[in-house]
């Protein structure tokens, strides 16, 4: 019905040798049923058929119950646009009006499998524990009062201005806490059934929408509001293709009029379509999006010494908390590492300057976020070392540490002038240079990594303990094929990531302490102080 839904519309197609196969209760894929040569088109899709926003406003002003304006004007981001236009859509389509899109909404999965609406709460805190998403900017958990008031507060009303839903006197100014004991507003309706049509909604978007390149039209559109509108876009048998960079056979295209999708191999009868959902996401962004990971992610984090280690495995961006960071400084203040390196600089009769520090838990961060991120950049992920040649901590775009983190880290260790400069701008890389301070930062950051690893508890599989996650992948991915087997894996996976990136992290503050002793410590005492500290920054990684 689908098929023949969009072949009746005015410039649809669907290729005759393709065919929708249901290969499991909750997997389907689209196949070739014949021989399907380059450049064939396999779908092309009138704009008309898509679910988006492009047609639904960029802003409003929320309204009171008679009708008048009664707050600032609110921006609305493209995605509630498209969501609006989803509520839309169903609306439509439960009154059978023309155009209806009742064949596509009937093509939606009745379940979506992400981590926050279908795992359990005891596989969460196990496969994923330690993992950055996890209590950093979107938790894995889903807490349902954060849920409720941003449903109250940010989407319900942008949905009223759209003529989905019915202003509410409760809506108005009292949020989540202007609700009645049983959740139930002043016509009866139920907020829990509202809010579980949107997190329903929300995972639709999620799991399925397509989003443009803002170059990726081929032709200038006539409206000024459809071509800023680059997505997300809701597109009705697209969205049935199964994901693989490896092996993807088409890609997304657009004009003015169509969405389509033209064979880029020779296709042959019985092969799967593929096309790919995005060709450098990391297993934590495709957890989060999707709700799986790639198998080629899978296998080449089980086995990534020996020759299966493909472009696939990126490293995920991981958070560290900017209390803990702050505690290894404190700690390394505490410590006799500072006398010592005072001592050994001063033996050496060296030119740098040593300060005394001391704890100061008055001095201010507020003005630096909670949580610091960590990531590489493209080309160190491809394997290029971050060092490049003399100085490489003077080429900023080169490392993984930022402004805000070497601020961060300087700012427990400066004289109290330097720290009142640092409070007013944030402190480059090239601070480092200093030997004392550098030294410092570095050795801080080095002991706020090995804490931040412990987080990454062993997973318990079977009853038993398994300290060691590239093992347990290996196993797993030999002898599972449940859907807790499945979940564990991207666990692994997405903690495997973040590990590597945090080794990649270990090994550039590492670097940056052989520069400075290659340039500076070439004298007596100095290059042994260094050496028997080298040993402290090494990290055991499971």
């Amino acid at each position: 019905n689908l098929c023949a839904w969009i072949r009746s519309q005015p410039g649809g197609q669907v290729h005759p040798g393709l065919e929708l196969r249901q290969l499991s209760d909750q997997n389907r894929s689209i196949f070739a049923t014949s021989s399907i040569a380059v450049g064939e088109t396999l779908i092309q899709l009138p704009r008309s058929l898509a679910v988006d926003g492009s047609h639904l406003p960029d802003s409003y002003e929320p309204t009171s119950l008679g009708g008048e304006a009664q707050r600032e004007r609110r921006h609305v981001s493209p995605w509630l646009r498209c969501l609006a236009a989803y509520y839309q859509t169903r609306q439509q389509a439960l009154q059978e009006k023309p155009n209806n899109k009742q064949c596509y909404l009937a093509s939606l999965p009745q379940k979506y499998e992400t981590v926050s609406i279908s795992w359990l709460k005891d596989e969460i805190d196990s496969f994923l524990a330690g993992t950055s998403t996890q209590g950093g900017v979107t938790s894995w958990h889903q807490d349902e009062s954060v849920v409720k008031d941003r449903y109250l507060n940010q989407i319900r009303p942008y949905l009223v201005h759209c003529g989905i839903f019915e202003q509410h006197d409760t809506m108005i100014d009292g949020g989540a806490d202007s609700m009645n004991d049983d959740n139930s507003m002043s016509d009866g309706t139920k907020l829990n059934e509202e809010i579980d049509e949107f997190l329903k909604a929300s995972q639709c978007l999620s799991t399925r929408c397509f989003h443009l390149q803002s170059d990726q039209s081929d032709e200038p559109s006539q409206s000024d509001d459809a071509s800023s509108y680059t997505g997300p876009y809701l597109l009705p048998w697209i969205d049935l293709l199964n994901h693989s960079v490896s092996q993807k056979c088409t890609t997304l295209q657009s004009n003015n009029d169509h969405f389509f999708m033209i064979a880029e191999r020779p296709l042959k009868s019985g092969q799967e379509i593929y096309h790919s959902y995005g060709d450098s996401l990391s297993a934590g962004q495709f957890l989060q999006t999707f709700g799986f990971m790639e198998r080629d992610i899978l296998e080449g984090w089980a086995d990534p010494d020996q020759g299966r280690r493909s472009a696939l495995m990126v490293s995920s961006p991981v958070l560290m908390a900017k209390q803990d960071i702050l505690k290894a400084c404190w700690d390394v203040i505490e410590s006799d590492f500072p006398r010592r390196l005072t001592q050994a600089m001063e033996q050496a009769e060296m030119e740098d300057e040593v300060w005394t520090v001391k704890i100061d838990r008055s001095r201010s961060t507020d003005f630096l976020p909670d949580q610091i991120l960590i990531d590489q950049k493209p080309h160190q992920q491809q394997g290029q070392s971050s060092s490049g040649g003399e100085n490489s901590y003077d080429s900023t775009e080169n490392l993984m540490i930022s402004d805000e983190l070497v601020t961060l880290a300087c700012l427990p260790f400066l004289p109290i002038c330097a720290y009142r400069e640092a409070a007013r701008s944030l402190l480059g890389p090239e601070i480092l240079e200093d030997f004392f301070l550098g030294h410092l930062v570095c050795k801080s950051l080095l002991q706020a990594i090995h804490s931040r690893l412990k987080v990454y508890k062993p997973i318990v599989w079977d009853g038993v303990e398994r300290p060691n996650d590239q093992q347990l992948l290996e196993e797993l991915l030999t002898i599972s094929s449940s859907v807790k087997g499945e979940r564990a894996m991207y666990g692994i996976a997405l903690r495997l990531e973040e590990k590597a990136t945090l080794r990649a992290f270990q090994k550039e503050l590492v670097q940056i302490l052989a520069d400075l002793e290659d340039e500076e410590c070439r004298v007596e005492g100095i290059h042994d102080f260094t050496e028997s500290e080298n040993a402290t920054k090494k990290l055991r990684m499971s």
